[in-house]
């Protein structure tokens, strides 16, 4: 890690800055799921990527103790959740890893709520007809880009009333973008292997 806590930037910052190369590398195995994928990769793959992380990090985080932070994640949950497709197909995902502390789990928090920034860009440039619940997911993910200053500032707060866990949230975030790798290369070989049975019958 490059530098510990910063008192002249907040802890959201410092993930950002702490973790772009493992946000980009997820990107990377992402962009060339969905190349790889077909039509409709796009908006299936965001659906179930989003998913995937959100039950993950509803798992993880009912260690976190009640606060401001606390409410955000519950609240980018019962978004995702309301917004679900009951007929979203998901091939069986790896468990993701544990998260051993609350630091840890505010900066997995960090990865997978802001996950939806970039949802809702994507979701605007592809369009919202081509796959069923895409529409609801793409109305979510709106919502959810509106209330990113609310979540950042509940994290910039946990990070204040947490001294030292710079270092442990970074794990966290890092452990959430190495966890999106994994889900977007199960469900890319989803995709595959039901494109060659589709061609096969």
């Amino acid at each position: 890690m490059s530098s510990e806590d910063d008192p002249n930037r907040g802890l959201a910052r410092l993930l950002k800055d702490e973790t772009r190369a493992a946000h980009l590398e997820a990107e990377r195995v992402f962009v060339r799921a969905v190349k790889e994928g077909g039509l409709d990769a796009g908006p299936a793959h965001l659906m179930g990527l989003n998913v995937a992380l959100v039950a993950w990090l509803t798992r993880e985080a009912r260690a976190v103790a009640p606060s401001p932070l606390a409410a955000e994640i519950a609240e980018f949950v019962a978004v995702v959740d309301a917004a679900r497709a009951p007929a979203l197909a998901m091939p069986p995902l790896p468990p993701g890893p544990a998260l051993e502390s609350e630091e840890e789990i505010a900066g997995a928090a960090y990865a997978v709520c802001g996950s939806f920034l970039g949802a809702a860009a994507l979701a605007r440039g592809w369009g919202t007809g081509s796959v069923p619940g895409f529409a609801a997911f793409c109305a979510a993910s709106a919502t959810l880009e509106r209330r990113w200053p609310a979540f950042r500032q509940a994290l910039d707060a946990f990070g204040r009333a947490h001294a030292g866990c710079a270092q442990h949230a970074v794990i966290g975030a890092e452990r959430a973008f190495a966890y999106a790798r994994e889900v977007v290369a199960t469900l890319g070989e989803s995709r595959t292997a039901m494109r060659a049975a589709e061609h096969a019958s």
